[in-house]
């Protein structure tokens, strides 16, 4: 669910891998994503500028932002007016 890029960009899987995967298939979910680890998570946490509004564009901000986007489609769902019903 997590891991590490080398210098080349090749994912190196630290936790094993699949595990995710396998996980949302026994609970019959998607899979919302897989983050990679970077240290800026944890300095732009700390000083109040998360990596998603420091560096919206990175591979993490915008894995982050597909889980978001994905977690509020299914607990946030476009209401329809019920006057488009008449």
């Amino acid at each position: 669910m997590s891991y590490l890029r080398d210098r080349f960009g090749e994912a190196i899987p630290i936790f094993g891998s699949g595990g995710g995967k396998q996980l949302a298939a026994e609970l019959h979910t998607p899979l919302l994503g897989q983050v990679p680890i970077d240290p800026q998570i944890c300095t732009g946490g700390d000083a109040g500028k998360p990596l998603t509004l420091a560096d919206s564009i990175s591979l993490t901000s915008r894995t982050f932002q597909q889980i978001a986007a994905a977690l509020n489609a299914t607990f946030c769902p476009v209401l329809v007016p019920l006057s488009s019903h008449l």
